[in-house]
């Protein structure tokens, strides 16, 4: 089973909050006995996903933990290889198909905040979040305090 990740934040070469929390889920899940059996036919398979430019700048050239592997993510990935979960770690999910996704979302502060960001930027953020509450299959908040932000801001 492969199970592919939105890594994008984790390859930055100075991570913020996202990116930190990306890497430490991977390193997490790449040390899992499932990902590494004793007789070396993992069950599971960790793909690792970036958006084009950060994948060109700097995963590419990163090392990622022993058994990941490292995808472009465009907007007909996961096509191949064949992903049976998708877990986009930063409120976005691709537009394609994938039997189970899964979108991290960490806060909302484009919409409960509007004193810190820009209207384009707070439509362009809303309408992200919409598209991939709309595509989730489940939904993980980094706190109470967004999961009720989100109930309350959003159809969710």
């Amino acid at each position: 089973m492969n199970i592919a990740l939105d890594a994008t934040y984790a390859a930055y070469p100075e991570p913020t909050g996202t990116g930190i929390y990306s890497q430490r889920l991977i390193s997490a899940l790449a040390a899992n006995p499932a990902f590494h059996p004793a007789g070396g036919n993992p069950e599971y398979r960790l793909v690792l996903c970036f958006r084009l430019g950060p994948y060109l700048r700097w995963a590419r050239k990163r090392k990622w933990p022993p058994g990941c592997s490292i995808s472009p993510l465009l907007d007909f990935w996961p096509a191949a290889p064949r992903a049976s979960l998708f877990h986009g770690l930063n409120q976005r999910l691709p537009e394609s198909a994938c039997p189970v996704r899964v979108v991290t979302i960490h806060d909302l502060f484009p919409l409960t905040s509007p004193d810190y960001s820009t209207v384009e930027f707070q439509r362009r953020f809303t309408e992200l979040l919409r598209r991939a509450i709309a595509r989730a299959d489940r939904i993980i908040t980094g706190s109470d305090a967004t999961r009720q932000q989100l109930l309350r801001h959003t159809d969710a």
